[in-house]
């Protein structure tokens, strides 16, 4: 069975690097009814006091208001792919060796297995690379 390959918006907020300030963030998504797929945060490099949250998806006008009171913007300065399929050995692998072949640079992975289904997200610098990457990585089984 081919993976599947979709792009997603990915939103983050600056957040203080404290007890439940990760929880404060998220707390207006999930009152609108965000269904959030990915979270990452993460301490900002050479900023100990300060981190970043990454999340997605923010789906509809009533979730990226409260995304947008909570302090969250789109992620502009890169563009990512979710790729999801059943996990084979080897397979992280051989998606990275393609985009590699392919001359594509990773701004960011991020991936992990649940059961028998493994789940990447991939962020490029741009949406160009990550079409051009969406392409590469359809041909990959």
């Amino acid at each position: 069975m081919a993976n599947k390959i979709m792009k997603v918006k990915v939103w983050s907020a600056d957040i203080e690097d404290r007890c439940g300030a990760t929880a404060e963030k998220l707390t207006g998504l999930s009152e609108a009814g965000a269904d959030l797929h990915f979270v990452l945060a993460r301490r900002k490099p050479g900023n100990p006091a300060k981190g970043v949250l990454y999340v997605a998806p923010v789906n509809g006008r009533e979730q990226e208001e409260a995304a947008c009171q909570a302090g969250f913007a789109p992620a502009e300065y890169f563009a990512c792919l979710v790729v999801q399929g059943e996990n084979k050995p080897g397979l992280g692998t051989r998606l990275l060796q393609a985009l590699a072949k392919a001359n594509l640079n990773l701004r960011g992975m991020s991936a992990s297995v649940i059961g028998k289904q493994f789940t990447a997200l991939i962020a490029f610098d741009n949406m160009s690379d990550a079409d051009y990457g969406m392409t590469i990585l359809r041909q990959i089984k």
